[in-house]
Protein backbone atom coordinates (compact mmCIF):
# COMPACT_ATOMS: atom_id res chain seq x y z
CA UNK A 1 0.00 0.00 0.00
CA UNK A 2 1.28 3.47 -0.84
CA UNK A 3 2.14 5.71 2.06
CA UNK A 4 -0.57 8.07 3.21
CA UNK A 5 1.82 10.33 5.10
CA UNK A 6 1.11 14.00 4.36
CA UNK A 7 -1.87 13.16 2.14
CA UNK A 8 -4.86 15.46 2.59
CA UNK A 9 -7.88 13.28 3.32
CA UNK A 10 -11.41 14.66 3.69
CA UNK A 11 -13.83 12.40 5.57
CA UNK A 12 -17.56 13.09 5.56
CA UNK A 13 -19.58 11.41 8.29
CA UNK A 14 -16.57 11.71 10.60
CA UNK A 15 -18.47 12.22 13.86
CA UNK A 16 -19.32 8.56 14.50
CA UNK A 17 -19.04 4.98 13.29
CA UNK A 18 -16.79 4.16 10.35
CA UNK A 19 -15.86 7.81 9.73
CA UNK A 20 -14.77 8.34 13.33
CA UNK A 21 -12.72 5.12 13.40
CA UNK A 22 -11.11 6.04 10.09
CA UNK A 23 -10.17 9.47 11.42
CA UNK A 24 -8.32 7.89 14.37
CA UNK A 25 -6.45 5.45 12.14
CA UNK A 26 -5.50 8.04 9.53
CA UNK A 27 -4.36 10.49 12.21
CA UNK A 28 -1.84 7.87 13.38
CA UNK A 29 -0.51 7.66 9.82
CA UNK A 30 0.52 11.34 9.76
CA UNK A 31 -2.08 12.46 7.27
CA UNK A 32 -3.67 15.87 7.08
CA UNK A 33 -7.37 15.47 7.79
CA UNK A 34 -10.51 17.43 7.10
CA UNK A 35 -13.36 16.07 9.21
CA UNK A 36 -16.96 16.82 8.28
CA UNK A 37 -20.34 16.08 9.86
CA UNK A 38 -23.34 18.11 11.03
CA UNK A 39 -22.41 18.38 14.69
CA UNK A 40 -19.34 20.53 15.33
CA UNK A 41 -19.16 19.44 18.97
CA UNK A 42 -18.85 15.81 17.88
CA UNK A 43 -16.16 16.72 15.36
CA UNK A 44 -14.26 18.51 18.14
CA UNK A 45 -14.58 15.39 20.29
CA UNK A 46 -13.19 13.19 17.51
CA UNK A 47 -10.31 15.59 16.90
CA UNK A 48 -9.59 15.69 20.64
CA UNK A 49 -9.43 11.89 20.73
CA UNK A 50 -6.91 11.72 17.89
CA UNK A 51 -3.23 11.25 18.60
CA UNK A 52 -2.07 14.59 20.11
CA UNK A 53 0.79 15.13 17.65
CA UNK A 54 -1.68 14.85 14.75
CA UNK A 55 -4.15 17.47 15.99
CA UNK A 56 -2.46 20.50 14.36
CA UNK A 57 -3.02 18.75 11.01
CA UNK A 58 -6.74 18.25 11.51
CA UNK A 59 -9.33 20.76 10.30
CA UNK A 60 -13.04 20.67 11.08
CA UNK A 61 -15.60 21.52 8.42
CA UNK A 62 -19.16 21.15 9.72
CA UNK A 63 -21.66 20.50 6.94
CA UNK A 64 -25.19 19.23 6.51
CA UNK A 65 -25.60 16.78 3.65
CA UNK A 66 -29.26 17.69 3.33
CA UNK A 67 -28.36 21.26 2.28
CA UNK A 68 -27.34 21.04 -1.41
CA UNK A 69 -26.90 24.82 -1.67
CA UNK A 70 -23.75 24.58 0.46
CA UNK A 71 -21.92 21.94 -1.62
CA UNK A 72 -19.86 24.25 -3.82
CA UNK A 73 -18.80 26.52 -0.95
CA UNK A 74 -17.96 23.56 1.30
CA UNK A 75 -15.73 22.07 -1.39
CA UNK A 76 -13.93 25.38 -1.88
CA UNK A 77 -13.33 25.72 1.87
CA UNK A 78 -12.01 22.16 2.13
CA UNK A 79 -9.55 22.79 -0.70
CA UNK A 80 -8.42 26.08 0.87
CA UNK A 81 -7.49 24.40 4.17
CA UNK A 82 -4.43 22.64 2.72
CA UNK A 83 -4.41 23.88 -0.89
CA UNK A 84 -5.85 20.65 -2.26
CA UNK A 85 -7.56 17.40 -1.27
CA UNK A 86 -5.87 14.13 -2.22
CA UNK A 87 -8.59 11.74 -1.08
CA UNK A 88 -12.29 12.26 -0.41
CA UNK A 89 -13.84 9.54 1.74
CA UNK A 90 -17.52 10.12 1.16
CA UNK A 91 -18.88 8.33 4.22
CA UNK A 92 -21.72 10.57 5.41
CA UNK A 93 -25.36 9.62 5.17
CA UNK A 94 -28.54 8.78 7.02
CA UNK A 95 -30.68 5.72 7.51
CA UNK A 96 -33.86 4.61 9.23
CA UNK A 97 -34.67 1.60 11.37
CA UNK A 98 -38.40 1.20 10.85
CA UNK A 99 -39.97 -1.48 8.72
CA UNK A 100 -40.33 -0.37 5.11
CA UNK A 101 -44.12 -0.71 5.34
CA UNK A 102 -44.14 1.68 8.33
CA UNK A 103 -41.85 4.35 6.85
CA UNK A 104 -43.55 7.52 5.68
CA UNK A 105 -42.79 8.96 2.25
CA UNK A 106 -41.03 12.05 3.66
CA UNK A 107 -38.44 9.79 5.31
CA UNK A 108 -37.97 7.83 2.08
CA UNK A 109 -37.43 11.07 0.17
CA UNK A 110 -34.95 12.44 2.73
CA UNK A 111 -32.89 9.26 2.63
CA UNK A 112 -32.74 9.27 -1.16
CA UNK A 113 -31.96 13.01 -1.18
CA UNK A 114 -29.06 12.68 1.26
CA UNK A 115 -27.71 9.21 0.50
CA UNK A 116 -28.09 9.23 -3.27
CA UNK A 117 -28.76 12.61 -4.87
CA UNK A 118 -26.36 14.44 -2.53
CA UNK A 119 -23.59 11.97 -3.36
CA UNK A 120 -24.23 12.27 -7.08
CA UNK A 121 -24.15 16.09 -7.00
CA UNK A 122 -21.17 16.18 -4.68
CA UNK A 123 -19.10 13.84 -6.81
CA UNK A 124 -19.70 16.10 -9.80
CA UNK A 125 -18.60 19.20 -7.88
CA UNK A 126 -15.61 17.49 -6.31
CA UNK A 127 -14.44 15.89 -9.56
CA UNK A 128 -14.69 19.26 -11.33
CA UNK A 129 -12.53 20.80 -8.59
CA UNK A 130 -9.95 18.06 -9.13
CA UNK A 131 -9.97 18.14 -12.92
CA UNK A 132 -6.65 19.94 -13.13
CA UNK A 133 -4.95 18.04 -10.30
CA UNK A 134 -2.93 14.85 -10.52
CA UNK A 135 -3.08 11.78 -8.31
CA UNK A 136 -6.33 12.65 -6.57
CA UNK A 137 -8.71 9.92 -5.44
CA UNK A 138 -12.42 9.62 -4.76
CA UNK A 139 -13.46 6.85 -2.36
CA UNK A 140 -17.08 5.88 -1.91
CA UNK A 141 -17.97 4.10 1.32
CA UNK A 142 -21.06 1.97 1.01
CA UNK A 143 -22.65 -0.16 3.64
CA UNK A 144 -22.76 -3.81 2.76
CA UNK A 145 -26.53 -4.01 3.12
CA UNK A 146 -26.85 -1.73 0.09
CA UNK A 147 -26.72 -4.83 -2.09
CA UNK A 148 -29.35 -6.79 -0.18
CA UNK A 149 -33.06 -6.11 0.08
CA UNK A 150 -34.01 -6.35 3.75
CA UNK A 151 -37.42 -5.35 5.08
CA UNK A 152 -35.99 -3.00 7.70
CA UNK A 153 -33.46 -0.64 6.03
CA UNK A 154 -35.05 -0.82 2.57
CA UNK A 155 -34.64 2.85 1.64
CA UNK A 156 -31.00 2.83 2.69
CA UNK A 157 -30.54 -0.22 0.48
CA UNK A 158 -32.17 1.59 -2.45
CA UNK A 159 -29.92 4.62 -2.17
CA UNK A 160 -26.78 2.52 -1.69
CA UNK A 161 -27.67 0.25 -4.62
CA UNK A 162 -28.11 3.33 -6.84
CA UNK A 163 -24.66 4.56 -5.83
CA UNK A 164 -23.11 1.14 -6.47
CA UNK A 165 -24.67 1.12 -9.92
CA UNK A 166 -23.36 4.59 -10.82
CA UNK A 167 -19.89 4.29 -9.30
Amino acid sequence: MASLENKVIWITGASSGIGEALAYELAKRKTRLILSARRKDELERVKGNCFPASQPNIRLLPMDLSEPSTLQLTTEIAIQYFGHVDILVNNGGISQRSLAKDTILDVDRRIMEVDFFWNDRYHKIFIAALSEKENRTLRECQQRNGTYWHAIPKRLCCSQACLAWIF
